[in-house]
Formats: structure tokens, C-alpha cells, sequence
């Protein structure tokens, strides 16, 4: 069985009923002692820690923030003077990693209207970019958490997409290794099939003239791709004396293996690392030798 090894995190839960008796005890921790529960964390084995909130937001608009901010005023009703400092702090020490919240800064109890407002974006750009200024040097920020959740039924909706598309890139401008943590539910409704695929293909031929060569061709694909599903990531190698694994998954007969074996070139030959090519495809025939055979040359 696998452990718990996360927990989120909260220096004030906003929903004020569920926080009856959660919230006047957190306000009177001292920094002191939010470094205390981060240790508490650790010796649990934790080794993530999800801040779901950066910031305190009444049941309309951010009012205070829970760091030093240009913009909002020191929260009011909190003992410490910096939690969020104190948490990354502590967490640096025990090699744990933080996702900071970037979201609910708008009505909490209405997730639609924050995903779409443009304030509530330029409010959340503005606190991300603050907050990484403050605390991106910590060795514990490893990226943000985007709290205002959204129900799946069948696919994400596009506001969904665009909402964390825009946090993600922008993300990205600030340190493009920071990870991106999103909190969908119903992820049992999901289903696998065409509709991006095509709403892709048919927004490329309304864009193109006839007879477009190859090139333009999948030059406009990969654009389209890029505004619905956000920049990839790079690969980049693992710290010293750390192990990356990297997963592949994906249909049959899209290129995973051969691209795999292109990745294990590059880094075997350009980089000189150690490279291990594992394989769970059991159903396809010959899946395993033909990983085999690649590993060998």
C-alpha cells in the first residue's frame, strides 16, 4: 500500500463555516510555530506540502495578504508576521517541496466567475509575481497550486483550460521548471476520444488557404495545440545523485517508443548519463523486444 506523503496546508480556510474552530487556531500560531507543524509534517514523512491560499479574500475580492504585498495590506486577524517565509524555510530543511496557492482571489463559492474574470487573472499574475520575488529562491518552492476547482463531465471545459493555460504560461515567465498543481473533480466521468483532435483539425482548415503546403500545415496545428493545451515542458536532467523518471503514455502507433529512443540517445551520448528504458505494455505484440532492441544499440 502506498503512503500518504502530501497534506495540504491552510493559514485560513475561507469557507468560515467549515473553518469554525480550524481558523482562530491557526490565526494565533506564531512563525515559530508554523515552522514547528512543518517539522510535525516531515517526521510524518511528508514531503509535500500544498499552501492552498497565499492570500485572504472576503466573500467578494482579495482584502489582505498573508506576506509582505505592495498591493494588500498585512493580514489583520493573524499572529505571524510571515507564515508563508516560515513554511518554505522550514520545509527547505527537510528537503520537502511547497505548491503555494495562486487562486481564490475571487468569491470563493462561485469558481465560474473566478476562472473567467480578467480582474481576478490580473490580481492572481500580480500575487504570483510578488510572491516569486519574495520566496522563488527557496530550494522548497516547487510550484504552484491552483485551488478553484471545476466538476468534470466528459472533457474539462474550455474556461477551465484557459484559466489554467494562463497561470501555467505565465508561470513560465517566472521560472519555467515551477510544477503546476490543478484541482479538478470527477475525474471518473472523464472519457478518451476525438473532440480536441477535431475541434483542432477544423479550426486549422478554417485558418488555411487551400493548397497550404505540409509545413504551414503543421506549423498551424502546432500553434492550435499550443493555445488550447498550454507551452510542453522541456525534459531537462535530474539533479545530482537523483533519479528522473520519465512516462510516456499515450495510443498505439503515435511514435512513443521511437521518440523514447531518441530521448536515451541524446541523453547517453550527449550527456552521458545512466539510462534505464522500462516497459509496461504487455498487450502489444513484441512492445518489449522492440525496447529491448533499442536499448542495445
Amino acid at each position: 500500500m502506498k503512503r500518504i506523503n502530501g497534506s495540504w496546508l491552510e493559514i485560513h480556510h475561507f469557507n468560515e463555516a467549515e473553518g469554525k474552530y480550524f481558523n482562530p487556531i491557526c490565526h494565533e500560531f506564531s512563525d515559530i510555530q508554523w515552522k514547528e507543524k512543518v517539522k510535525e509534517m516531515a517526521k510524518l514523512n511528508m514531503k509535500y506540502i500544498v499552501l492552498i491560499s497565499v492570500v485572504f479574500t472576503d466573500n467578494n475580492y482579495v482584502t489582505e495578504s498573508f506576506y509582505p504585498s505592495k498591493y494588500y495590506p498585512k493580514c489583520s486577524f493573524i499572529k505571524a508576521s510571515e507564515p508563508i517565509k516560515a513554511i518554505l524555510e522550514e520545509a527547505s530543511l527537510h528537503g520537502m517541496k511547497v505548491f503555494l496557492g495562486a487562486g481564490i482571489l475571487g468569491p470563493f463559492s462561485y469558481p465560474y466567475e473566478n476562472m473567467t474574470s480578467k480582474k481576478v487573472e490580473e490580481d492572481t499574475l500580480k500575487v504570483m509575481k510578488e510572491v516569486y520575488e519574495l520566496y522563488g529562491h527557496y530550494d522548497s518552492f516547487y510550484g504552484w497550486y491552483y485551488p478553484d476547482e471545476t466538476g468534470i463531465n466528459e472533457h474539462f471545459e474550455q474556461e477551465y483550460i484557459n484559466y489554467v493555460n494562463a497561470r501555467s504560461n505565465f508561470s513560465k515567465t517566472l521560472n519555467p521548471n515551477l510544477k503546476n498543481l490543478i484541482a479538478p473533480y470527477g475525474t471518473r466521468h472523464i472519457i478518451t476520444d476525438e473532440k480536441y483532435v477535431n475541434q483542432i483539425m477544423s479550426e486549422v482548415e478554417d485558418s488555411l488557404k487551400k493548397g497550404a503546403n505540409v509545413d504551414s500545415i503543421l506549423a498551424a496545428i502546432y500553434q492550435k495545440i499550443v493555445l488550447k493545451m498550454g507551452f510542453p515542458e522541456t525534459i531537462t536532467e535530474s539533479e545530482e545523485g537523483k533519479t528522473k523518471v520519465i512516462y510516456f503514455v499515450g495510443p498505439t502507433g503515435v511514435g512513443k517508443t521511437t521518440t523514447i529512443a531518441k530521448l536515451a540517445s541524446h541523453f547517453k551520448l550527449q550527456k552521458n548519463l545512466k539510462l534505464a528504458l522500462i516497459t509496461s505494455d504487455t498487450y502489444r505484440i513484441a512492445a518489449i523486444d522492440q525496447i529491448k532492441t533499442y536499448a542495445n544499440i
